[in-house]
């Protein structure tokens, strides 16, 4: 059978001998002999193995191997072939060598890096030396120093440690090329020699002294470098480095070298470097001013772009409106004509600068507007996504603009649509971010929006999810709850590989949305019961367990008492680094404990404990960050520990009361109210512990400011009121007021006649004018009716003068009718009150 097996399959079988390396064939008779040669394992397809393995088991026969080779081949072609549940001797042996091979680059770079020291240690012995030195050899003496990735194999060789502290100091004022120079900076940086202030005052001197040899990248490098080692030389440095830039930027200098020569693109990189480290004096800002003016028409406008961002986002005021005061018009002149990506970043910048305003009113934004519209065609998804993303600068509160060149986003919407379908997933949604901050958008719009980020959503990265769920938050009525259900599926799969911190900003997202959505509910207690999540707690970040407790805590469909003790027993025994809360955190644990105190958890007398506890320990970080807090944070920390007399002391009592009295103007008038019941509440209840006098003061202050809010409230409804007296008065004066008689019409009026229509409205007013006209006849209708003076008499004339008198009081009286002050000590408190809020 095997006989006539080979038969049949000669040619193969000599096909697949002849792959073997020819020094290892050896097949002889039906017994033949075959050795297996490891190295030729990939031109082997038998993986025959016939010598002994380790522990001396036979091995199977070659025959037995070839006929098992054709018996799968066969079976290949016609049946499924069975899949081997042990790895194959090759299966094997490939995952030795690719261990080995893991292994060996290890080796192989710790081989190369000895080598490498042992070479350094050579040179130093013959060459770099203080009695042997060849300058020559330096570059490559320094070269393999910066190749060295562990540092320790150097600087724990005495050679090296000897060369360090006796040679170096030497070489460096003992060489000339200022490439050198650089060199050893570098080398005092890479080998943290800022300890040794000698050493680092020799490098600055040979800087200082060759200054004006070396390249504008050079010096760059060399001040970077420099300021790493945070040394008092730095300074100085930086001082003779301005000067120098300023002497290249003359028209005088003439450097014997070329390369000497500031070059246009070179400005970016000194703005960058001097800006960056706060180096930047004076004379070489006023110097630069003047050389773009002198080389406006030499620069590209990639350089002259980037030079823009760098004066919108650094520069400080004065300079950044110099510098935009003399480009801004050609900026905007040459804005149509500019390739995408530079458009975008001179845009970018004149909005940054506040150089021009994002309103539709603005004649210079509505210019620009239509150059983007007409050119949007031609951007590519990204440019235009970004360019909307800035629009959204413009928006002003609620209000709606609406002028003659239509809203920026109702003009490219349809092209935003269009190019929907060629955007990536960061694009998308940062455009959904955009139409989240403006509010507008067709159903259309959203539609599309959300089937483009549907079919892309599963390669979402972490960073663009979290933007997602805050979009979604903000704008959930726009989208679908199909929308809503998939994107939490994907957070579902994909659960596993998200970090921690990633993961507890998901929960504290979906927190934000609306908890009628059945499908946030069950998400939240999907991850409450996560065993990976609770499993953590303990070695989260403090900022991470407060945003826990705070979003289990808040609503009474999730809550779960044994879930809130293990965070609050994490927070109190927290064992990752050092225990610090901000002001966020103490915010969300004040929140978090008055959202369990409202719940049926707070029956529990000794539940409760572990979350005052909490509050104690969280104190003296208030009383720490109490100077930092926003108005809003410390209204709701302070209430809460008012509120709380068992987790405050007299302290924190004594550093808010003070803090209290400053803001005082800056409450409204809830947070003023509740402020004022709380400390009263505080104050009668520890009236043993405190004095009086601590808080009179502060009470004094709020019911003041209270006042004051109440007067003010009071004034503009007597405002408003007596305005609608005024209109009332005026409408019905000129109800009442007569037509004036006209005693011939002209065409113009007989025409308007002909084109009234002879129907009257359904209802008329119909006013008596007798009286008024009872009490107007004695009145002088116009001027040539007023009687002569010479011919009136002195009791007529007094009568006259009694009537205008009576008619000016009654003016006044209507222009002084407002009730609520009435005496002058109110009159008083609104006046300090208003002039508290102008502060």
């Amino acid at each position: 059978m095997l006989s006539k097996l080979f038969n049949q399959n000669r040619s193969q079988i000599s096909k697949l001998i002849s792959l073997l390396p020819y020094q290892n064939r050896s097949f002889a008779g039906k017994r033949g002999k075959f050795e297996y040669n490891p190295d030729s394992i990939d031109k082997n397809p038998f993986n025959i193995k016939l010598n002994k393995d380790k522990e001396g088991k036979k091995t199977p026969s070659t025959l037995e191997k070839i006929k098992s080779y054709f018996s799968q081949k066969s079976k290949s072609f016609g049946e499924k072939k069975e899949e081997s549940k042990e790895p194959t001797a090759n299966e094997i042996f490939q995952q030795q060598k690719a261990k080995d091979n893991k292994d060996q680059p290890i080796q192989k770079d710790s081989k190369e890096q000895q080598d490498t020291v042992n070479k350094i240690i050579e040179m130093i012995s013959k060459n770099i030396n203080r009695k042997y030195f060849s300058e020559k050899k330096l570059p490559r003496f320094l070269e393999l120093c910066f190749s060295v990735k562990d540092l320790n194999l150097l600087t724990e060789n005495e050679k090296f440690d000897e060369f360090i502290y006796q040679d170096l100091k030497f070489l460096i004022q003992s060489v000339k090329d200022v490439q050198n120079i650089n060199h050893f900076v570098k080398f005092a940086v890479y080998f943290k020699l800022e300890s040794d202030p000698e050493l680092l005052e020799i490098l600055a001197d040979q800087v200082r002294r060759s200054i004006g040899r070396f390249k504008t990248d050079e010096i760059l490098e060399i001040l970077v470098n420099f300021s790493h080692t945070l040394s008092p030389e730095c300074k100085s440095l930086f001082e003779i480095a301005n000067e120098d830039f300023v002497f290249r930027l003359t028209t005088n200098y003439d450097p014997m070298e070329g390369d000497l020569l500031i070059q246009l693109d070179d400005i970016p990189k000194i703005l960058n470097t001097f800006l960056d480290l706060q180096q930047l004096s004076a004379s070489l800002k006023e110097k630069l001013q003047d050389y773009y003016v002198e080389n406006v028409n030499s620069f590209s406008y990639k350089t002259l772009s980037e030079i823009a961002v760098i004066y919108a986002s650094k520069m400080d005021q004065t300079y950044k409106e110099l510098f935009f005061g003399k480009f801004k018009d050609k900026f905007l002149k040459d804005l149509k004509h500019l390739d995408q990506e530079i458009f975008y970043k001179v845009l970018w910048s004149l909005i940054k600068a506040d150089t021009i305003e994002v309103d539709d009113r603005g004649f210079e934004w509505s210019l620009i507007k239509e150059t983007i519209i007409k050119r949007a065609k031609d951007f590519d998804p990204a440019t235009v996504t970004n360019i909307l993303v800035l629009s959204t600068t413009g928006k002003t509160n609620s209000e709606k603009i609406v002028t003659i060149t239509g809203d920026l986003f109702d003009a490219l919407q349809s092209e935003l649509i269009i190019k929907m379908q060629s955007m990536n997933l960061s694009d998308l949604i940062n455009l959904m971010w955009s139409i989240s901050e403006i509010k507008k958008g067709s159903q259309l719009f959203y539609s599309e929006l959300e089937k483009q980020i549907t079919l892309r959503l599963r390669s979402i990265n972490d960073d663009d999810l979290l933007l997602l769920l805050d979009c979604f938050s903000d704008m959930q009525n726009s989208f679908s709850q199909k929308f809503l259900d998939i994107i939490i599926n994907v957070i579902q799969e994909k659960k596993d590989r998200f970090q921690l911190k990633t993961l507890v900003n998901i929960i504290f997202a979906f927190s934000k949305i609306d908890f009628d959505y059945t499908s946030i509910q069950q998400i939240l207690l999907d991850f409450r019961d996560y065993e990976r999540l609770i499993v953590s707690l303990p070695n989260m970040l403090q900022k991470s367990q407060c945003i826990l407790l705070w979003t289990y805590s808040r609503n009474e469909q999730i809550i779960d008492a044994n879930f809130l003790q293990k965070i609050c027993q994490a927070i109190l025994h927290y064992e990752s680094g050092v225990f610090e809360l901000d002001n966020f955190d103490l915010l969300l644990l004040s929140q978090s404990i008055m959202h369990i105190q409202r719940s049926e958890l707070s029956k529990d007398a000794d539940y409760m404990q572990q979350f005052y506890d909490l509050a104690k320990t969280a104190e003296t970080f208030a009383i720490k960050n109490i100077e930092r807090m926003n108005i809003h944070e410390f209204a709701t920390i302070m209430l809460f520990y008012l509120q709380n007399d068992q987790c405050i002391t007299k302290q924190l009592i004594e550093k808010m009361i003070p803090k209290i009295e400053d803001c005082v103007s800056e409450f409204n008038e809830l947070q003023l109210s509740m402020i004022q019941k709380a400390i009263i509440k505080f104050a009668i209840k520890n009236q043993e512990k405190y004095e009086r006098t601590l808080f009179q003061q502060c009470l004094e202050k709020l019911q003041e400011e209270l006042d004051g809010i109440q007067l003010e409230k009071e004034f503009i409804e007597s405002e408003e009121r007596i305005l609608e007296t005024i209109r009332e008065r005026i409408k019905q004066r000129i109800e009442n007021e007569p037509k004036p008689f006209k005693p011939h019409y002209t065409p113009s009026d007989s025409k308007l006649e002909q084109q009234v229509p002879e129907s009257k409205p359904e209802s008329i007013k119909i006013i008596d004018n007798s009286e008024n006209i009872k009490k107007d006849i004695n009145k002088p209708q116009n001027f040539a009716d007023v009687p002569d003076p010479s011919k009136i008499s002195e009791a007529e004339a007094n009568k006259f003068n009694e009537q205008q008198s009576q008619d000016r009081q009654s003016k006044t009286s209507e222009k002084d009718d407002r009730e609520p002050i009435e005496n002058e000590k109110d009159r008083k408190k609104l006046l300090k009150y208003l002039l508290n809020r102008k502060k």
